[in-house]
């Protein structure tokens, strides 16, 4: 069967550059990505579009757009496709309320971050419920399970020098959190790198070393109905579409960069709504053989393990598929609403 969506970009959503706690300007952290094999990099400095609109665009075959962190003590939001960003004095549900206004996406950034006293980093937990109108959540944020890891200095030392070993997938709170809303309506789950920079170099084996190593560390995937066409407008509501409706997964390149992943039934991806039928099964894709796990409503159903799966539908459900390469979390995907 053909694949709904056949083209895939690969992202780097949440990288602050030197217009807020960054380390360097546009360019350079549009190279790193770049670098790092990304085809999309969305900049979202504190509280500021910094150079907005006039520095997006293609950077030598990457896509470069522009939102922003809405920053307070707590319940940060990330706003994409915004012309404003809300002010960080306002109530959260302003806050949400404004970016749904002006057609762009929100993302509750990091909604479980413990902090870390050792680094002097507080939470900046969500706490501002109940709240509607947001477009998702960031489910696997790379700094904030850094920092969760790193309570004392050889825990810090150890998760510096193994991530992958460390930041070993997504809290299980924020699963829960977002299966628990995704069972309500459509609940968008993204992958946020949340990279400031540090130093610069790049050979250093620590990866909070440079933009360029933590740029190879979660992604955001996109699978688009047609290409970029190389045309600023054009992409920019592409990619934002797709996030907008799910169509994305998360990945952890440390356990692999291969794309090709889908979880889809019929004509229907990640994201969308179908109706249940009797008989039916969901039909996932996989770069390489894999252990995958069926996820319903926030409950395991079944494991199967290849690179083309079947899973059989019983019931209703928001479900969704995990990915598993031995004992490493690799592929998260979006939900499929079986109605």
């Amino acid at each position: 069967m053909r694949l709904p969506s056949p083209f895939e970009y690969s992202g780097v959503i949440h990288v602050h550059t030197d217009r807020s706690d960054g380390t360097a300007g546009y360019e350079y952290v549009a190279a790193a990505a770049r670098a790092a094999g990304a085809d999309f990099l969305i900049v979202t400095d504190h509280d500021t579009l910094g150079g907005g609109p006039a520095v997006e665009g293609w950077y030598d075959g990457l896509l470069l757009l522009v939102g922003a962190e809405v920053s307070p003590d707590r319940n940060h939001y990330l706003c994409l496709g915004i012309g404003e960003v809300p002010s960080r004095e306002l109530a959260p549900a302003e806050v949400v309320e404004s970016v749904a206004r002006q057609g762009g996406l929100g993302f509750l950034g990091h909604p479980n971050d413990v902090g870390s006293p050792f680094l002097r980093l507080p939470s900046y937990r969500w706490d501002a419920w109940p709240l509607t109108g947001f477009t998702g959540l960031e489910v696997w944020n790379f700094f904030s399970q850094l920092v969760a890891r790193s309570q004392n200095l050889p825990a810090a030392l150890l998760t510096a020098l193994f991530p992958v070993w460390r930041v070993n997938g997504p809290p299980r709170e924020n699963l829960a959190l977002w299966d628990s809303l995704a069972a309500r309506g459509r609940t968008v789950g993204i992958a946020g790198v949340d990279a400031h920079g540090g130093g610069r170099w790049d050979r250093l084996p620590l990866i909070v070393a440079s933009y360029r190593r933590q740029l190879r560390t979660l992604r955001t995937n996109v699978l688009l109905e047609e290409p970029l066409r190389g045309e600023l407008d054009a992409d920019r509501r592409a990619v934002l579409g797709a996030l907008a409706r799910g169509r994305c997964y998360m990945q952890n390149l440390g356990v692999g960069a291969e794309r090709g992943f889908a979880l889809y039934y019929d004509d229907a991806l990640m994201g969308d709504e179908v109706s249940f039928r009797r008989g039916m099964a969901l039909r996932v894709e996989v770069p390489r053989e894999a252990r995958c796990v069926l996820v319903r409503d926030g409950a395991v159903v079944e494991e199967r393990r290849g690179r083309r799966v079947l899973f059989p539908v019983a019931r209703p459900g928001a479900y969704r598929v995990e990915v598993y390469r031995g004992r490493f979390p690799w592929i998260f995907s979006n939900h499929i609403y079986v109605r």
